[in-house]
Order: C-alpha cells, then structure tokens, then sequence
C-alpha cells in the first residue's frame, strides 16, 4: 500500500515538472516573438514618402556667331554723255569687330524702279580685315533711274585665322581737279614687314551734306614692307568731281600672304 501511495506521488511530482518547464519555454518563445516584432517595427520605412525635388541645371547661352555689321549704304546716280542711260555707283560699308579675316563676303545691291519693279543687279566680294570698316562697292548702268536699293550681305561669312590686326590706311586725301576730270590722293604706309601686292584702293567721294556723289577704285600693285606710297584713284568725271567735296579712301586686302599667314 505504501509502495503505491510513493509511486503515485512521483508521477505527480514529474508532472508537475513538466507542466512548469513548458510554462518556462512558452515564455521565452513568446518574448522572442515581441523582441522581434519590435525590431521590425523601428526599421520599417514610411509609406507615402515624398519624393525630394532638385533644381534643374541652369542653361548655358550659345555663343553668337561671328558675323559682320552693315554700317551704312548709299546709291548716287549720274547721266552718262556717250548713251543717255543712268550709273548708278553704291556703296556698303561693312564693320568687321571679330579677330578674323572676313574673306569673300557677296555683298548684292538690288535697283527698283518708283513703280517697284526691278531694273537690275549688282555685286561685289568685300573683304574685310579684322578690326576694320572696310567698303563694297559697285557700277550699274539702266535706261531708267532707281529709287530704291536693297542690300543683301551673305548671312554667314567665311573667316580666317590672322597673326596680325594691324592695317594700312590712308592719309592726306585730297581732290585734284583739272578741265576735264579729276582724281583723288593720298598716302599709306605699311604696318608690316613685308612686301604685299595687289591692295584695292576705293575713293568715296561725297558732298557738303555727306551726300555720296559717286565712287571710283584702282589698284596699288606693290607696297613694301614698312615703306609709304602715293595711293591714287583716277579719272573721275567732272560732273561727279564738280558735286564733291570730300573724299574717303581704303584699301581692300583681298588675299592672304605670308604677312597674315
């Protein structure tokens, strides 16, 4: 009898054991689950979140081509004594502000009639040297005289690299008369070490008003290095010489040598 009064006390002491060791697992397992509940609660990332906005990058400006500036225009018209038609002489004087030799730029003179027809065309290659107001110029003759020109300059000249800005230009310019015609001088002297061929010389001629009464040219075959020339335009017509009184010359660089090179 008391042999099973102890065994059953054993069993209920071993089940009492068990029933507190489960109780003890049941408890860590749950506090695991919290620790880790919380641990994904403080990681977790909003909803909604707004999205940052940036500034967008500023534009940069497109550097303006070099081109040139059309100073003025002028047109005069005189009669001829041999054919009865009208000359018509023009003028575009042309600014070049950029470093570069502006090389062969057309340059059109259209004539329109007071009915707005168009009498005819001309043209000239204007070169101009770095720095310089340089001339275009033209000579047209029409049965009918023009009331209006309009000038047309290529919209995007050719440039060239120089090692040099400097150019000559003229000075002492006068107006010679005699009975018959007239002619305008002056000088120049060379800014360069070497001898260059060829220069155009262009003679404005213009009245008291600053009226232009006609233009003339010619050509300066050599000018040395460093060296001063007489420069000249001759044969103006007397009529044109009798409406002027002031004169203007250039010189038209129209190639590159080994001055520029």
């Amino acid at each position: 009898m008391r042999m099973l009064i102890g065994i059953a006390v054993a069993i209920v002491g071993v089940l009492a054991l068990s029933s507190c060791g489960a109780s003890k697992e049941a408890a860590k397992i749950e506090g695991a689950t919290e620790s880790s509940a919380a641990t994904t609660t403080s990681t977790r990332t909003p909803e909604n979140t707004a999205t940052p906005i940036l500034p967008s990058p500023t534009a940069t400006a497109t550097p303006r081509p070099a081109t040139l500036t059309k100073v003025s225009e002028a047109f005069a018209i005189s009669q001829n004594s041999y054919d009865a038609k009208y000359s018509h002489d023009w003028v575009v004087m042309l600014s070049n502000e950029t470093n570069q030799f502006a090389n062969f730029v057309r340059v059109q003179a259209l004539f329109y009639s007071s009915t707005n027809v168009l009498l005819g065309t001309s043209e000239d290659f204007a070169y101009v040297w770095p720095g310089q107001t340089s001339p275009a110029h033209g000579s047209n003759s029409y049965a009918e005289r023009a009331t209006r020109m309009e000038v047309r300059v290529e919209a995007k000249p050719k440039f060239t690299d120089v090692k040099t800005q400097t150019f000559p230009r003229v000075a002492e310019v006068e107006i010679a008369r005699d009975k018959y015609s007239a002619k305008v001088t002056g000088k120049t002297t060379s800014p360069w070490s070497t001898d260059v061929e060829n220069l155009e010389v262009v003679c404005v001629l213009r009245d008291a008003g600053g009226v232009l009464v006609g233009v003339a040219n010619s050509y300066l075959e050599l000018l040395p290095g460093e060296a001063t020339a007489v420069v000249e335009c001759s044969y103006i017509s007397s009529d044109i010489a009798a409406k002027a009184t002031t004169a203007e010359m250039y010189l038209v660089f129209s190639s590159i040598s080994k001055t520029s090179e």
